[in-house]
This record gives structure tokens, C-alpha cells and sequence, in this order.
């Protein structure tokens, strides 16, 4: 894939679904450094999209670099606001969201918007998903894993981004979170 990614590059270094898909690649390839760069080029050939934004601030965090994460957030968060404004019923942008302002330090709106998600979309895949993200990065582990059995009982777990992504440190041994893997690669 790396050959296609470079090859759709070099043919339009503006096409954003290359810089965007390609770091998200090599995020689940566990290359967040790679990752990092590619997702800040997909933000510069799209500044009106959020997402890249917020998964940069994602790999910088799981580089452990809080600054480059706390930068990346701050770009992001203005293009959630405005991405929201124009559609309210986005819960991937409320949950992208979330887990943005809690990295700029607002933890209240944070649990707004992740909680807007949630309202929007209870049994949504994604919305489980990142909304477990959300609470297990934020020490929240049973409330995490409520959401995490819930997301894994709908399939496709995704190992790889899990195995490489620091919102799963806290729970990522945890008992009850290995079980649920366990029954979801089974099933």
C-alpha cells in the first residue's frame, strides 16, 4: 500500500484522501511518528477539514510529545467548531471533539460532547468506539469498557489501531478488556 499511497501523491500532492488514508496506514502499522507528519500534510491540503488535525494531536500523543499534541489540538478545535456548526449530527466530530478538549484542558465541554455523541447515536460502531477511547484516556476504565463490550460485540475490532493507539494504555491488560478481545477475534 505504501507504493500506491506515495504513487497517488506524486501524481496530486493535493488529493487529501491519500495524505489522510496513508497516515492513518501507518498509525495502525504502529509508525506514529510517520503518522504525525502525514495527518499535519493531509490538514495543510485541507484546512477546512478537522480530522487530520485531531489525529495528529492522537500520534504526537501517543509519541509522548504533549506539545506538538496540544498545537495539533488547538488547529483542530476551530475546525470541529465550524464543522459542527454546518452539521450538529456528526458524532464523529463530537467525539474527535471530546477527546480534543479534554487534551486543551476543558474536560467539562469535553463531556458534553461526547455525551452529544452518544444521545445522537447510542449503538453506533464508531461512536462506542471513540467514545470508549474517550473515557479510557481519561481514567474513566468502567465506563471505557461498558462502551468497549458494547463496540466489540458489533465485530471488526480493529486490533491494530488498538495495539498502537495510547488511549488503550489504561485499559489495554485489563482482564475484563483482554476477555472482550478474546470473544470478539472468536466470534
Amino acid at each position: 500500500a505504501t507504493e500506491q499511497f506515495e504513487r497517488a501523491i506524486e501524481m496530486d500532492p493535493l488529493l487529501y484522501e491519500a495524505w489522510y488514508l496513508f497516515a492513518r496506514s501507518r498509525f495502525a502499522e504502529g509508525k506514529p511518528q510517520e503518522a504525525a507528519m502525514l495527518f499535519e500534510k493531509a490538514a495543510e491540503v485541507r484546512p477546512d477539514e478537522y480530522q487530520a488535525s485531531c489525529l495528529a494531536s492522537t500520534a504526537y500523543t501517543a509519541l509522548g510529545d504533549t506539545d506538538k499534541a496540544v498545537t495539533a489540538a488547538e488547529k483542530a478545535l476551530p475546525r470541529l467548531e465550524r464543522h459542527l456548526s454546518l452539521n450538529p449530527e456528526d458524532t464523529r466530530a463530537w467525539t474527535l471533539g471530546a477527546c480534543i478538549l479534554e487534551d486543551l484542558g476543558d474536560s467539562e465541554r469535553a463531556i458534553t460532547w461526547v455525551e452529544k455523541a452518544l444521545s445522537i447515536a447510542p449503538d453506533d460502531i464508531s461512536v462506542l468506539h471513540n467514545s470508549g477511547c474517550y473515557f479510557a484516556a481519561t481514567g474513566d476504565i468502567k465506563r471505557a469498557l461498558d462502551l468497549f463490550e458494547k463496540r466489540l460485540a458489533l465485530g471488526d475490532i480493529y486490533q491494530a489501531w488498538i495495539d498502537n493507539d495510547s488511549d488503550f494504555d489504561s485499559i489495554r491488560d485489563h482482564p475484563r478488556f483482554l476477555e472482550m478481545l478474546e470473544k470478539a477475534r472468536s466470534d
